[in-house]
């Protein structure tokens, strides 16, 4: 899966997770783009994950889930916490994450072509950005557009 060639017309998936020891919430962010185009934008804020890696599953299971919804069938997803390609590359390695790791491939064999690509942060900002600061919002919320959702301020904003 990972190292694939990427078709420039084949909607990316940029993913992450957000977890903070402090935090009562975690955040979660995904943006689907096909070259310079943003698709789809969404966000979402929920009770605090076990951890770091559980969050950026969360995140990735969620972002397949409704891609699935919105009728995509393939696509290539980008994150930087490669833990997580080796748990879905491995999952009977991660028992105590069998349930979520059976509802991502449930998803996944719903696309016709899925790759997932570890990338480093600096390729990942905006995903990485909206993930962050859903959390630090601190409620539970979702967000689902191709916009920038308002209390997003103009300098704030990855999307202006």
């Amino acid at each position: 899966m990972e190292g694939q060639h990427i078709d420039m017309a084949s909607p990316i998936c940029f993913i992450d997770g957000s977890w903070h020891t402090t935090d009562s919430r975690s955040g979660h962010g995904w943006i689907l783009t096909i070259g310079k185009r943003l698709l789809h934008l969404r966000l979402k804020g929920s009770c605090r994950c076990l951890s770091p890696l559980h969050a950026e599953l969360d995140t990735l299971v969620w972002a397949l889930k409704c891609l699935v919804d919105l009728s995509i069938k393939e696509v290539f997803v980008k994150m930087v916490c490669s833990y997580l390609i080796t748990m879905v590359n491995t999952p009977e390695d991660w028992p105590i994450f069998a349930s979520e790791l059976k509802d991502f491939e449930c998803f996944k064999n719903q696309l016709v072509s899925f790759n997932i690509m570890h990338v480093p942060r600096t390729s990942n900002i905006r995903a990485d950005y909206l993930a962050k600061y859903t959390r630090i919002r601190g409620f539970c919320f979702s967000h689902v557009s191709s916009t920038v959702p308002d209390w997003f301020s103009l300098n704030e904003s990855v999307y202006p």
